[in-house]
């Protein structure tokens, strides 16, 4: 039993408890900074799905595929990666270095989408994002070769 305990004890201790959202929970509002950083990214994008049209309310913790952290109301995530290939469509456009703004992020998936339009490259800015853990651009028609600044 007391094997159990310590072994649950460490599995909290590797998980961020910061970002966990409970279903229905909401108690941050995002920095206005950050808000201003995601609505800039957003004009640089064309939206025929409609996937961001919980974008422009006050909080942009609550918009779809952003997560704030618990604590600090930084966005630490933006997860717009195309769920439904069958059904919605891409987001095109170009990705904004006003993401640069969200010094916090670190987990930014936009895979399934169309932003290289098989015409762009993928944007050297990404890696300057120093938090950034996990990167998604998968099948989204970029050319050229992977920057300097996102390889290992």
């Amino acid at each position: 039993m007391a094997m159990h305990v310590f072994l649950l004890m460490l599995l909290f201790l590797h998980i961020k408890p910061s970002v966990i959202r409970t279903a229905g929970a909401h108690d941050v509002i995002c920095i206005a900074k950050e808000r201003q950083a995601l609505l800039k990214f957003q004009q640089g994008l064309v939206d025929d799905s409609g996937q961001l049209i919980s974008w422009g309310t006050r909080d942009c913790c609550t918009w779809r595929g952003v997560l704030c952290n618990n604590l600090t109301a930084h966005v630490v995530s933006l997860d717009l990666h195309r769920q439904d290939f069958s059904f919605d469509l891409p987001l095109t456009g170009n990705i904004s270095t006003s993401l640069l703004e969200l010094q916090h992020l670190n987990y930014l998936d936009l895979g399934g989408n169309n932003f290289g339009d098989g015409q762009n490259k993928i944007p050297e800015f990404i890696g300057s994002l120093g938090d950034l853990q996990f990167l998604d651009l998968a099948d989204n028609s970029f050319i050229g070769e992977i920057p300097h600044s996102l390889r290992i």
